[in-house]
């Protein structure tokens, strides 16, 4: 058996041990309080015990609703033992929605038993195997050691214990708290299997195979434990042997196909996908009525790189009825590794309507929208999750996440920190705050949450360059702009002039915007018109000018799509806009970037990952030599047919998305005139509060080894006009 399901029948077998020895009140004091409700109240006495005999035959929606009924009866109670009624109520009421897998009110519930006050450890222990089941690991243990306080016997508290340093990979302390649950329950099984596994991980060998062959042999039909062996096997004697014995103990157990899955599944692991996919077809086969092995199957085409079969197989599968959440969660995975991101949505939207009170399904969703960068889409979804699933710490870090690269920083930090106090050990949403702080420019907030990240991990190197940052901005003006000089200048090293001129002209600490504005016109290379600055009242303009930077109709079989400049947020409405589109394989787009003189790189290079295939849509090329590559991953929106429109003012970022579509694409035709010829990009410094923003030439841009500097992009037709009509008579005439 693998680790991850050990991890579940462990949680599964504390938990039915829990209802037994809590919700029928073992100890002294519920037996006093199960007595007092049959003398004095009989209604909720039979109530509770209706419910309590429902819980037993897993019937938990009706228990819940006796246990409802038995909490109204201790409502009206008006005797002494009215706190006793209602906790018993609140704790049964727990109990019912954990098994119902309503989490979050099963916690309100345990919380309304605790606040009535005199707890047993029950009531902790309970408490804490909820918190448990949401991931909230720290707060579980503390509860687990509020039971054990309160009784040093309350073994479930240790088995709790265990699972989450086991969970945590500290295998010396899991060993412990099993070793301890032990001593109360000297029997249970799932205890020793879990103490083979952490000898296994910490390498002491001999021990756990003297072991789990000692329970074998009072145990010979139990999956459970070979799988353990296998894995004993596998890190001390390696793939071979333990492939052997699990290929054994598959021949032992023809007709079992548990034991089947679990040799496959072994072959899975050690990345046998060949093998794996053969034995899991044939087991589909053995066992048709059984669709397990459907799943893995998938997954095999797809770790096998056939997507298309992996596909096939799904449809086929879920035809015949089988359309199950682990089938659809598979094929979503599939397409998601493949990195389609947005081909896998629909697969994991499916798994959602299956099963809606998993988390699982939504995050699934959510990454997928974040990695296929649709910002929006993936902030609405999780805005919706979070009311499902509040403990989630990976929701609100997402919510935070989309705001962020929506360049609302303000709000992506409210819920970074609703994350943070999910996962308050957390340096990458640590990190994240510092850099939401540093991008509006407050850097004594900034330095905090850095300090903090490193503090929990010195190795952060996100943090790492921010706390370099953030140090930077401190200095000086004069410093700040000749360290930008001297470290990212295009042309820094091809002439001992600049340098002479940028160690004369920055040495005044108090430099007004002016003589900032009037000394890079000084220092900058004399050709060079790409590196200037935007200063106080053209700042206000340039600041407010990103408002209408994209125009989208939409009729017919024509889309078109013009775009004045990229801005932080443009690539969010084009990606927004062509989305809308339906059915776009069949349709035309028209990008018109005529007198588009450019702007960000960095959303160019977005729309053109929405547009292409899996490839490197360009390369910055820096004075040193070193190189970043953009890249787009494999989900595309396809059209029939794309004409971009481009001018002589059609400049930088526009040649970029122009090159990019042209190079990569088959169906792309250019109208206009020769482009500007912009093969260059800059990096932005901007101090909001000085009103000053520098654009500064710091690389080159290829586009698979093509630079345009100097010489300009050549369209298919040329239309010497600059009337759209002209343009899109062309484009009826072509497409």
């Amino acid at each position: 058996m693998n680790v991850a399901k050990k991890i579940v029948i462990g949680i599964a077998s504390v938990f039915i041990v829990l209802i037994w020895a809590s919700i029928f009140f073992v100890d002294n004091k519920d037996t006093e309080l199960i007595e007092y409700a049959n003398s004095s109240n009989s209604n909720f006495t039979f109530s509770n015990d209706k419910g309590l005999s429902l819980m037993d035959e897993s019937k938990y929606e009706e228990a819940k609703d006796c246990f409802l009924e038995s909490l109204e009866y201790a409502e009206l109670d008006t005797s002494s033992n009215k706190n006793k009624l209602l906790s018993t109520a609140y704790n049964n009421l727990c109990y019912a929605n954990y098994w119902i897998g309503d989490y979050e009110l099963s916690l309100e519930y345990g919380e309304k038993a605790l606040a009535i006050g005199t707890n047993d450890y029950m009531e902790y222990l309970n408490y804490g195997n909820t918190l448990y089941s949401l991931n909230r690991t720290d707060e579980a243990m503390e509860y687990y050691d509020m039971a054990i306080k309160v009784n040093k016997e309350a073994l479930y508290a240790y088995n709790g214990k265990g699972q989450i340093y086991y969970d945590a990979g500290n295998y010396a302390l899991a060993r412990e708290m099993f070793i301890k649950y032990l001593d109360f329950d000297p029997d249970d099984l799932d205890a020793k299997i879990y103490i083979v596994y952490c000898n296994t991980y910490l390498g002491n060998y001999e021990k756990a195979l003297n072991l789990v062959n000692k329970l074998i042999l009072v145990n010979s039909d139990n999956l459970e434990l070979y799988e353990a062996k296998g894995e004993v096997l596998s890190q001390s004697k390696g793939y071979e042997e333990a492939s052997n014995f699990y290929n054994t103990i598959a021949n032992m157990f023809t007709d079992n196909i548990d034991a089947q899955i679990m040799y496959a599944s072994f072959l899975y692991g050690n990345k046998k996908y060949d093998l794996a996919l053969n034995q899991f077809l044939r087991i589909s086969e053995d066992f048709p009525s059984n669709g397990e092995a459907d799943e893995w199957i998938i997954n095999c085409y797809g770790a096998l790189g056939d997507i298309d079969t992996a596909l096939a197989y799904y449809k086929e599968t879920a035809l015949k009825g089988d359309d199950t959440y682990e089938l659809n969660t598979s094929m979503g995975i599939n397409y998601y590794y493949e990195k389609m991101y947005m081909e896998s949505i629909e697969y994991f939207e499916k798994a959602i309507l299956l099963e809606p009170k998993t988390l699982e399904g939504y995050t699934n969703k959510l990454y997928s929208l974040y990695y296929g960068k649709r910002y929006t889409r993936c902030l609405e979804t999780a805005l919706d999750a979070q009311k499902k699933f509040p403990s989630s710490y990976e929701i609100p870090w997402l919510i935070g996440e989309s705001y962020y690269f929506l360049c609302n920083y303000e709000k992506a930090i409210i819920y970074y920190k609703q994350a943070l106090d999910l996962s308050p050990d957390n340096d990458l949403i640590l990190s994240c705050i510092s850099d939401a702080y540093f991008l509006m420019e407050d850097y004594e907030n900034a330095e905090k949450y850095t300090e903090q990240a490193l503090t929990i991990n010195s190795d952060n190197t996100t943090a790492q360059g921010l706390k370099e940052s953030i140090t930077a901005r401190q200095e000086p003006i004069n410093d700040q702009l000749k360290e930008l000089f001297e470290t990212n200048y295009l042309y820094y090293k091809d002439s001992d002039e600049i340098e002479k001129k940028v160690k004369k002209l920055f040495i005044n600490n108090n430099m007004s915007n002016l003589e900032i504005a009037q000394s890079i016109d000084e220092v900058k290379q004399a050709d060079d018109i790409f590196t200037f600055t935007i200063i106080d009242k053209e700042y206000d303009l340039y600041s407010s000018e990103s408002t209408d930077d994209v125009e989208f109709k939409y009729e017919d079989d024509i889309v078109y799509l013009r775009i004045y400049s990229f801005y932080d947020n443009t690539y969010n409405k084009v990606v927004e806009s062509l989305d809308q589109v339906e059915d776009s394989e069949g349709k035309t787009l028209v990008i018109d970037l005529r007198g588009n003189g450019g702007g960000l790189t960095q959303s160019a290079n977005n729309i053109l990952d929405c547009l292409l295939p899996e490839c490197v849509t360009c390369t910055l090329i820096y004075r040193d030599g070193y190189t970043y590559n953009y890249y787009s991953d494999a989900s595309q929106i396809k059209f029939s047919n794309i004409f971009i429109l481009v001018d002589d003012y059609t400049a930088s970022a526009s040649e970029l998305l122009t090159l990019g579509l042209d190079t990569y694409l088959n169906n792309v035709t250019i109208l206009g005139r020769d482009t500007y010829g912009k093969g260059v990009g800059q990096t932005i410094y901007i101090d909001t509060k000085r009103k000053l923003a520098l654009y500064l030439i710091n690389h080159y841009w290829n586009v698979k080894q093509q630079n345009i500097m100097n010489t300009s992009i050549k369209p298919d037709i040329y239309i010497d006009s600059d009337d759209l009509n002209d343009y899109m008579k062309v484009v009826y005439e072509n497409k």
